[in-house]
Formats: C-alpha cells, sequence, structure tokens
C-alpha cells in the first residue's frame, strides 16, 4: 500500500493527480485559451482594494465589501488572459499565476478577518476593539474548496510567555 502511495505522490506529498489537474489547467486553459480581464488592471485592482478594505483598521462592512470586490476580481479573472504563448522564460504568464494565488491568498485574509470579532496584533476591528483570549486566542486555518476558503482552527500552545494586551 506504501508503494502505490509513494508512487501516486510527488516528493512534497501532493497526489499527483493534484500536481496533473493543475499543469493541465496552466497549459491547456491559461496557456492556450486565456480569457478574462488584463492581469494588471486587475492586479491594480486588488492591491487598491485590499489597502482600502483590508489594511489594520477595519470593520465588518469594509471587510464584507472587500470580500465582495475579491470574489468579482476573481470572476473577471477567469483563467487569465496571456498575451505571450511560449512556454519558456514567459513573465506574463508567471504574472497571471501569481495574480490568481494572490486573489486567492486575498479572499482568505478577508473570510479570516470577518470571523475574528476581536482585535489582536496588526488586526484591528473598530467594531471589536477589544481582545478576546477566550475565544480568540487560536490559530486561523484556511482550507481550498469549491465554494471558497473554509476555516478551522487550533489552539495556542503557551510555551514560554503568557498573552498580554499590548500597551503602546
Amino acid at each position: 500500500a506504501a508503494e502505490y502511495v509513494l508512487k501516486k505522490t510527488v516528493r512534497s506529498g501532493v497526489p499527483l493527480i493534484q500536481v496533473e489537474r493543475e499543469e493541465k489547467r496552466i497549459f491547456d486553459e491559461i496557456l492556450k485559451g486565456g480569457f478574462g480581464d488584463d492581469p494588471y488592471l486587475l492586479r491594480r485592482e486588488m492591491q487598491n482594494n485590499m489597502t482600502r478594505h483590508a489594511y489594520v483598521f477595519r470593520d465588518g462592512k469594509s471587510l464584507e465589501e472587500g470580500l465582495r470586490k475579491i470574489r468579482e476580481l476573481r470572476k473577471r479573472f477567469g483563467t487569465g488572459s496571456v498575451s505571450d504563448k511560449s512556454r519558456e522564460f514567459n513573465q506574463n504568464l508567471i504574472n497571471v499565476l501569481e495574480l490568481d494565488a494572490m486573489l486567492e491568498v486575498a479572499e482568505v485574509v478577508l473570510v479570516s478577518a470577518l470571523a475574528r470579532t476581536e482585535s489582536r496584533g496588526a488586526h484591528y476591528r473598530f467594531d471589536y476593539p477589544k481582545r478576546d483570549d477566550v475565544n480568540w486566542l487560536k490559530h486561523t486555518l484556511a482550507y481550498r474548496t469549491p465554494e471558497g476558503p473554509r476555516l478551522e482552527y487550533i489552539p495556542v500552545k503557551i510555551t514560554k510567555w503568557e498573552p498580554k494586551e499590548r500597551k503602546y
């Protein structure tokens, strides 16, 4: 059984079928087809959106608006618009793939920030200005699903210093 699994995965532990699916998406959909809005325009819009809605100081309404905009940008992205169809040294393809990843991470940041109903560190919510160790002293984990990020939480392990509020 172990030999079978080893044959079906790459070194990182990612199932080979997943790697093959991503290669097909890149080479058959993005590189050959390529549809969607200008990736450079989308990137600029994403950056402006994240600066406006996911900066250190936030509130639920702004986070929701930012998330709505990111999801709109993801739809407009499609699989990206690649003008350079070459397979070697293709900076245009790299930029499209980076934008694809950045849009996914932006969605995770906004979904996670919306779920966290407290202020902590570089995450300050005007609508939840207090830190809440009882409910939120935990790490947020995000998993990719077809519907969008699925969040799970694991407790923080206190190894040396007890958490306390920062005072500046």
